[in-house]
């Protein structure tokens, strides 16, 4: 019976198909779940690298800055200082930090953002004494370290001020990978007219920033401003007026003044002191006007003890000197001679004795290059 045996072999053949078949596609479907799982890991584990690469921070800028707004290790400071550091900009983070230190008066905090060779170097440069870094040996250096960070923190006015403080302007004026330059504006929270600015200097060293030099200084209002023109006017008016005066003394005469000049001008200067002549004073006066640069010291003279302007014939030679004085050099110097006989109050006293310190500095002045007097200008 053949046929029959035919037939079997032929339904076996097709089982054993299907069971190949069903065991292809569970091999597939682990394949793919393998695959699916893989791929999902591998997703898991980029995303975790990915925000571990974002937010990393260079370690000594993160210790350096901390969170926003948060003092130093071991610092109780509260102030209010408004700048936020962010990883994206160490140099910002850097400045609040370094602000803060310096508020603090916490050298040793300091310490940690000073460049102290191009500090030290730059004062060496800037004419101060002492020697360059790379000169100075270790102790010296830890000497010289200490010194720098005491000068940032022991200004006790300057810690006072910070404290009530917060920064209103941050102004990155120079930066390159190695240095910047930073402008910052720190406002007083309660006195809001109060205002500092600061300009840092700063060096890029293994990642991070160090200050390299700073300079301060207040900002005046307007009001202030004006106030502080209006005194420095006056002082350079004082300095000036005082750079006019001479004491009142005996002067000598010209070493070239001929002895019969000499003895002419004693003569004439003599009839000045006698009130009474009135006629031989004025002949004298314009005597002494002609014989010009070599009347002088001796017509100076006649001032000599008689500056306080004590009594009516000391004012009498007085005024006979000065006028003499404002014929031959045509200067006045604001000398006001008072009436024949009569007497000053006490601010034109004050004001003439001046006066007559500023013939004396007049001579004392331009003795030695005096030729005469300027000719009147002309007037067409």
């Amino acid at each position: 019976m053949p046929a029959p045996r035919r037939s079997t072999r032929r339904a076996a053949n097709s089982e054993r198909k299907e069971q190949n078949k069903t065991q292809q596609t569970l091999l597939i479907a682990i394949i793919g779940i393998v695959a699916v799982f893989a791929i999902l890991i591998g997703f898991a584990l980029s995303k975790g690298g990915d925000e571990d690469e974002t937010t990393g921070v260079d370690p000594a800028v993160s210790a350096a800055s901390g969170t926003p707004n948060a003092a130093p290790a071991g610092s109780t400071s509260s102030a209010p200082l408004n700048v936020t550091p962010t990883e994206s900009d160490p140099l910002r983070a850097r400045v609040t930090e370094l602000l803060r230190a310096i508020q603090d008066g916490d050298g040793e905090a300091l310490g940690r953002f000073v460049s102290f060779p191009r500090w030290n170097d730059a004062q060496i440069d800037a004419g101060a004494e002492g020697k360059k870094w790379s000169a100075l040996d270790p102790v010296a250096q830890t000497v010289q370290r200490q010194k720098i960070t005491e000068s940032l923190v022991a200004d006790a006015a300057t810690q006072d001020f910070m404290r009530q403080a917060t920064i209103r302007s941050f102004v990155v004026m120079e930066q390159t990978d190695r240095r910047a330059k930073v402008l910052v504006i720190q406002q007083h929270l309660i006195d809001t007219k109060k205002e500092q600015e600061r300009t840092l200097e700063l060096d890029r060293i293994d990642g991070n920033w160090f200050l390299a030099a700073m300079t301060s200084s207040a900002i005046q209002t307007p009001e202030q401003m004006q106030q502080t023109a209006a005194t420095e006017r006056a002082a350079e008016r004082a300095k000036r007026a005082n750079r006019d005066l001479a004491p009142i003394e005996k002067q000598a005469l010209l070493a070239d003044t001929p002895a019969d000049v000499a003895s002419k001008i004693e003569s004439l200067c003599a009839k000045l002191t006698d009130t009474s002549a009135t006629r031989e004073v004025s002949k004298a006066k314009r005597e002494l006007a002609d014989l010009g640069k070599p009347a002088i010291p001796a017509v100076l003279n006649l001032i000599v003890g008689r500056e306080e302007l004590a009594s009516s014939a000391d004012q009498i030679v007085v005024n006979h000197a000065v006028s003499v004085l404002k014929d031959i050099t045509q200067e006045d110097l604001g000398y006001a001679p008072g009436g024949i006989g009569g007497s000053m109050d006490g601010d034109i006293k004050k004001e003439n004795v001046q006066a007559l310190m500023r013939w004396f500095g007049w001579w004392r002045d331009h003795q030695k290059t005096w030729t005469g007097p300027r000719p009147p200008a002309d007037e067409n």
